[in-house]
């Protein structure tokens, strides 16, 4: 697995725990615990919660002050309080300070979180750049994480726009859970953008996961037009509630990608039920079920994402003739 991303990692790790092959996720994770391009907060997370779980408490407690003494990471505190792997530590007296310690951090962290966004440009273009891609992080993740997966397209002549939410759930972990939220902290970003020169109908829009979710969603509430959209393992647990709009959108020209795993328990279904909504409401709309593939990103997805681009942009084209 020393090759393995971060993303499989997480879910490689979920595997084995949810197999009840506790020893085997923990010894995957302490493998890989300075994986750059993760979160190392999440990884020492799983360490002592599973470390916990197998009765070794001295451990357990070891690596909780690693993380939040040592690193000076912070989880939240109704979370590690409710913690069904953690209520073996709840009575020790280490565990309520570094609990305590942590809560501190979460106060902290929570009253000053803002929207965040990070642009990468494509090479020898200058201030003004014409196309721009927005791709939003998953739940539980940030843009530092999601980064590497979109970078592609500055090689397709699209700057990457990296917008972090404002809703931060742990040290370093952002979710766009609040829709009203997350969509407020989207329109923070799109006057930026504009800012730079670019309309809307230059742009597209993208995101992995929950961020998929809030990409659709504005769109969908008319907060952004971009002229297509991208969803990575789009997670819809309100699809059913937005049928309605979902069917009003074939006569607005939206066009869309979806790529999914066959192995997506969570995220397989609603990305197969939105193609079919899509499609039947005459939208130009595109579904790719990668076979083996977890809720994750594919490992071709940097030479998919040019191809992807070059549709939307073609069928873009085609309807403005």
């Amino acid at each position: 697995m020393s090759a393995a991303t971060y993303f499989q990692i997480i879910n490689e790790a979920m595997r084995l725990y949810k197999g009840g092959e506790l020893k085997q996720a923990y010894d995957l994770v302490t493998e890989t615990i300075d994986l750059d391009a993760g979160n190392p907060a999440q990884m020492l997370n799983f360490r002592y919660c599973i470390a916990s779980k197998l009765g070794d408490k001295e451990l357990a407690i070891r690596l909780m002050r690693e993380a939040i003494v040592e690193r000076e990471y912070w989880y939240g505190f109704d979370y590690l309080l409710e913690d069904d792997d953690l209520q073996p530590l709840q009575e020790i007296p280490e565990f309520k300070r570094l609990a305590a310690n942590s809560q501190e951090r979460e106060i902290e962290a929570k009253r000053n979180s803002k929207p965040s966004m990070r642009i990468l440009k494509v090479e020898g273009s200058g201030s003004n750049q014409a196309k721009v891609l927005m791709a939003l992080h998953g739940n539980g993740d940030s843009a530092a994480v999601t980064e590497p997966y979109w970078q592609g397209c500055l090689r397709h002549g699209y700057d990457l726009a990296l917008p972090q939410s404002s809703q931060i759930t742990f040290w370093d972990a952002y979710t766009w859970i609040d829709l009203d939220k997350g969509t407020s902290d989207l329109a923070v970003h799109l006057r930026s953008i504009h800012s730079m020169g670019v309309e809307q109908k230059d742009m597209i829009i993208a995101g992995f996961s929950g961020g998929a979710r809030l990409a659709l969603h504005a769109v969908l509430k008319g907060e952004i037009e971009p002229f297509g959209l991208i969803l990575i393992a789009p997670w819809l647990p309100e699809l059913d509630d937005w049928m309605e709009m979902l069917r009003s959108h074939g006569r607005m020209r939206l066009r869309c990608w979806i790529i999914c795993g066959d192995q997506d328990n969570d995220c397989l279904e609603g990305a197969k039920r939105l193609f079919s909504i899509l499609e039947e409401s005459g939208v130009n709309a595109h579904l790719k079920i990668i076979e083996g593939l977890d809720h994750d990103f594919p490992v071709d997805f940097d030479e998919r994402l040019p191809h992807m681009l070059h549709d939307l942009e073609m069928e873009s084209s085609e309807e403005e003739r």
